[in-house]
């Protein structure tokens, strides 16, 4: 059959012609994939170098507030919601008399001699503790501390709120 003995002259040609388009497209694809890879990677290093700098400034911002709240001659104490407490600077623990480990998580009260204000320690500290309110930002009261020993003295209090993970 047929003038060339029943083969088609560009048959040869066509299959090579479209071998070659798809190689090209292959190609193509490769180097597309290639180069969003290299995109993301690049994207990933950058962040990660981004996050790594800001995890090394928040280090060195709680070591400097560490650095000033240990060093503070004013007792300081942390409280969380509950009133309970979390945290004893090393003039709080001189004043109270009071070993840090053995304090951390009794409540505010463990502090006090006498309740002198019963209803605010009761009723209005533990309220401002959770919700903010009454606003205690700034108030100084008189009370009675107690020492790890049972001595009592008089002390000023004042509060200040900050919420950050559920401490006061």
């Amino acid at each position: 059959g047929g003038v060339y003995g029943g083969q088609v002259p560009w048959a040869p040609w066509a299959a090579l012609i479209t071998g070659l388009v798809l190689t090209v497209l292959l190609a193509a694809y490769l180097y597309a994939l290639l180069t969003r890879a290299q995109y993301v990677e690049r994207l990933v290093v950058e962040r990660t170098a981004l996050a790594e700098a800001r995890a090394t400034t928040i280090k060195e911002r709680d070591r400097y507030l560490s650095g000033i709240i240990e060093g503070s001659l004013d007792g300081i104490v942390t409280l969380d919601r509950h009133t309970r407490l979390q945290s004893l600077n090393p003039a709080a623990r001189r004043i109270f008399c009071a070993n840090d480990n053995a304090m951390l998580g009794k409540p505010f009260t463990a502090l006090l001699s006498v309740l002198d204000d019963e209803d605010f320690v009761t009723a209005a500290l533990p309220e401002w503790c959770k919700t903010g309110t009454p606003n205690l930002t700034g108030e100084r009261r008189e009370m009675m501390g107690r020492r790890d020993d049972g001595s009592r003295f008089p002390m000023e209090v004042a509060f200040s709120r900050n919420c950050s993970a559920g401490q006061v």
